[in-house]
């Protein structure tokens, strides 16, 4: 007796579950995060290149080995930074967010790199565990903050200098003004009109400085929020006259 039976649906069944896988694969091998697939047992199945290299071990090498057990060779290896909490702290945590997995784990630095790790339940009872690679974000951060540090500092140095700056700038301004006014008051020898018009320029131009150096002031106070804006009348006919003269 011969039986001859027709397996070209399940041939061609095969190869569109096999194309499938392999697009599968293709798909997270291409992705640059480490993704790490473990079954119902909680024994290592699958990770795209990224995580093997993460790992720094083959696929072979880790295929079945336990969650637990490729955490501890991960400590053993140094590649994950502690800051200060003791590995078997980290560990309870790490196995007690694995275990029920809500939200993101905090973000890790493993060989230099941060991370942030989600661990995601599979319809099986298997569980994805994805580091998502932070290193880039983490950098502009500290330069965005080493950046704000080093303008509030520059900030604080302009308004120490203005300070100081216009302080010292009264104390020649002051003997300036003050001799101007004792020339415009001597009467022994009497000054002549000409040299009377002088020292009012020399006046003038004086309280002008004066008022330009409380202005300067005033960029400090503007900064620190004090300054108060106020209404004052102004004589034009009075500052054209000045400006013509």
């Amino acid at each position: 007796r011969t039986a001859i039976l027709d397996l070209s649906a399940r041939r061609r069944a095969e190869f569109d579950a096999q194309s499938l896988r392999d697009r599968l694969t293709d798909c997270l091998q291409s992705i640059p995060n480490p993704i790490g697939l473990f079954d119902a047992a909680d024994r290592f199945v699958y990770g795209n290149q990224a995580f093997l290299e993460l790992m720094e071990h083959e696929e072979s090498q880790l295929l079945g080995m336990a969650f637990e057990a490729m955490l501890d060779a991960l400590l053993a290896s140094n590649a994950k930074e502690l800051k200060g909490e003791s590995p078997a702290d980290w560990k309870r945590r790490r196995i007690e967010y694995h275990r029920n997995p809500v939200g993101a784990f905090d973000d890790c630095i493993i060989r230099g790199r941060t991370f942030r790790i989600t661990d995601r339940r599979t319809r099986y009872g298997g569980t994805v565990v994805v580091l998502t690679d932070r290193s880039d974000d983490v950098r502009r951060a500290a330069e965005v903050e080493a950046a704000r540090i080093a303008a509030t500092a520059a900030n604080r140095a302009k308004n120490e200098f203005l300070s100081s700056m216009s302080h010292e700038l009264r104390t020649p301004l002051n003997s300036v003004l003050g001799f101007a006014q004792l020339l415009e008051r001597d009467r022994d020898p009497q000054l002549t009109p000409r040299q009377l018009t002088w020292v009012s320029h020399v006046l003038r131009g004086g309280e002008h400085l004066l008022q330009l150096i409380d202005e300067i002031l005033d960029l400090a106070r503007i900064e620190s929020g004090s300054f108060v804006f106020e209404r004052a009348p102004i004589d034009v006919h009075g500052v054209l006259r000045d400006v013509m003269t």
